[in-house]
């Protein structure tokens, strides 16, 4: 994205300076359905000094393959108590895995609970997409990631989005230049700050 080099330029030295020191980057992108997180995934992958993405999509499958207590919807929409506990914990187990291992990770989907994350020590960060249920639906007809997917209204379960430091609510109703603009900032954001610490 040649609007972003800048940017983008900063943040890989900013990664690869923290790599120096021994901190892996770990950052959350959370959001309703098609509110575009594996979109930005995408985007911060190919041009940012990141190593893999986790989609959480696949451990809500492998929770729905283990407990079949667990209700579709609460597993996919994290609306959940015991979920979002079994949730939480997972997270926490990879993203520790992964400062450990010094892989700097992507971690996506609906079940981010920043509220939760924004505790964990080795999580730097996240984005928070958010999207009307209208522009979700019409995304979910004209998918740019899950093209089999077609959502209806009663997939689109509106989430509750906590703001702090650490995670930032995106508005991705505009088109992925600005969006990007906005997560580009808060990543840079996020990193000088954790810089600060090593100086």
């Amino acid at each position: 994205m040649n609007g972003h080099k800048s940017i983008i330029s900063d943040i890989n030295n900013k990664i690869n300076k923290l790599n120096s020191f021994g901190f892996a980057v770990i950052f959350m992108i959370g959001g309703n359905n098609s509110s575009g997180k594996s979109t930005v995934s995408k985007e911060l992958l190919c041009n940012c000094s990141f190593i893999q993405s986790v989609n959480l999509g696949i451990i809500s499958k492998m929770i729905r393959c283990f407990r079949k207590d667990f209700l579709v919807s609460k597993i996919e929409n994290f609306n959940g108590d015991a979920v979002q506990d079994l949730f939480d914990k997972i997270i926490d187990f990879f993203a520790d895995h992964y400062y450990e291992a010094g892989v700097n990770t992507i971690f996506e989907g609906v079940q981010i609970n920043s509220r939760y994350l924004s505790k964990n020590k080795f999580v730097i960060g996240g984005v928070l997409l958010n999207v009307s249920k209208d522009t979700a639906i019409h995304r979910g007809s004209f998918p740019n990631t899950h093209f089999k997917r077609k959502l209806e209204l009663s997939d689109v379960v509106k989430l509750e989005f906590n703001e702090d430091l650490k995670f930032k609510v995106v508005d991705n109703e505009k088109k992925l230049l600005q969006t990007m603009n906005t997560v580009y900032e808060h990543l840079d954001y996020l990193l000088t700050n954790e810089l600060l610490k090593y100086e």
